[in-house]
């Protein structure tokens, strides 16, 4: 299955590409090494993303980091040939737990997206994992690398690149999209959705869905996402 994927500066050496209704995949670049933050759901896409990165860069994949372990967003992950696979300490432990699990489950809730792809099961093995934070320097660009609590699921980290002003949150933030809670930690998310409002980015690239860009789209992304946690939360308590 191929779509066109499109790849989007958003300044100081940090893109975001994607497809149309498609998982993001984020990309910094500096002057010594390459990372991306998450995969896509199947290698063909990942080679599109990496065909971009060919083109802009000519250098190879240095870091992939993967914010949490759900199949949309690491199945092609072997793809991009990445010198560290880079994830949580409790990502890990995930994959491990539930890797295979939740690849079944989205080859039955993402048909278009997963199962007529053609991808078989592909285990994730990082090989770089954190307990708390990171800092990784690409070469005049410094990365941090954080887990500031549970939230869409219990190891969800987020990629902070200070110099831009550009936060990549993975799905802990629904950005034109529903939340998908199937992994949630309801009462812990909105303390890590108020960690990342700390940040003040400017840019907020979720792992699904559209970018917000600029104070008050970051801002309203975050609330709508706290919203929905707390009328799901509140709905539940009520049953």
């Amino acid at each position: 299955m191929k779509r066109a994927v499109r790849f989007k500066d958003l300044g100081r050496g940090c893109f975001v590409a994607g497809t149309e209704n498609g998982p993001n995949t984020g990309v910094i670049v500096g002057s010594n090494a390459v990372m991306v933050i998450d995969a896509q759901p199947n290698p063909a896409w990942a080679e599109e993303v990496l065909s971009h990165i060919g083109e802009r860069t000519g250098m190879p994949v240095k870091y992939l980091v993967l914010t949490h372990y759900h199949a949309l967003n690491t199945q092609s992950a072997k793809a991009f040939d990445a010198s560290e696979i880079i994830a949580s300490d409790l990502t890990r432990r995930l994959f491990e737990e539930r890797g295979r699990l939740n690849w079944d489950c989205e080859r039955t809730r993402q048909n278009d997206l997963v199962k007529d792809a053609g991808a078989p099961y592909n285990p994730v093995s990082p090989t770089m994992s954190l307990a708390s934070s990171l800092a990784i320097d690409l070469g005049g660009c410094e990365v941090r690398l954080m887990h500031l609590g549970r939230g869409h699921t219990m190891g969800d980290l987020v990629v902070w690149v200070p110099d831009a002003g550009v936060m990549y949150v993975g799905d802990l933030v629904a950005s034109g999209a529903a939340c998908y809670c199937g992994d949630a930690h309801l009462g812990d998310w909105p303390r890590a959705l108020n960690r990342i409002m700390a940040f003040r980015p400017s840019v907020l690239v979720p792992s699904n869905g559209t970018v917000a860009s600029g104070a008050a789209a970051v801002e309203g992304a975050i609330e709508r996402t706290a919203s929905f946690i707390a009328l799901l939360l509140g709905t539940a308590g009520d049953c």
